[in-house]
């Protein structure tokens, strides 16, 4: 089981780290190479930079595929979009995407905008994690997993995320 997170910043960095411990197999992107290294994120297995070659290298191929499991914790909402965007078809058995409301909506409208399908984006998972009241990145990673462990295990995700 794989799972890529797109964002190397202090959530993806946490969640790389539990999701290893997990024993995930992990793959993180980020556009910037002095986030997306070996000595800032050890526990992946791969590391990713740029996003061209994540999706059209030859070395990638196929590699995100039905059952791997994709979060997109960028540090923006064009980037989120940018990545959501390249997600669609993609066949993973959990997308998710972090964020406010308010970034949701834009992440949505950009996607609209590009032509995305709403089929696409009312499959993902948005805003990532379970409502366990996590604040810290690290709390946030613990969400996200717990999410995608509900999700392979074949849980009630709707009834985890309305039960508060």
């Amino acid at each position: 089981e794989e799972i890529f997170i797109f964002g190397a910043g202090h959530v993806g960095k946490a969640l790389a780290r539990i999701a290893s411990a997990g024993g995930f197999r992990v793959t993180v992107w980020d556009e910037r190479s002095e986030y997306a290294n070996e000595e800032n994120i050890p526990w992946a297995n791969t590391i990713a930079c740029p996003i061209d070659d994540l999706f059209h290298s030859p070395e990638y191929a196929g590699l995100i595929h039905e059952s791997s499991y994709v979060v997109v914790v960028t540090r923006g909402h064009s980037l989120d979009s940018g990545v959501m965007q390249r997600l669609e078809g993609r066949g993973a058995a959990y997308i998710g995407v972090i964020g406010s409301r308010g970034k949701i909506a834009f992440v949505d409208k950009q996607l609209k905008e590009q032509g995305t399908s709403e089929a696409f984006q009312r499959s993902t998972y948005r805003p990532i994690g379970l409502p366990i009241g996590a604040e810290t990145p690290e709390e946030i990673a613990v969400s996200i997993l717990a999410e995608i462990i509900a999700v392979k295990r074949g849980a009630n995700v709707t009834a985890l995320r309305e039960a508060k």
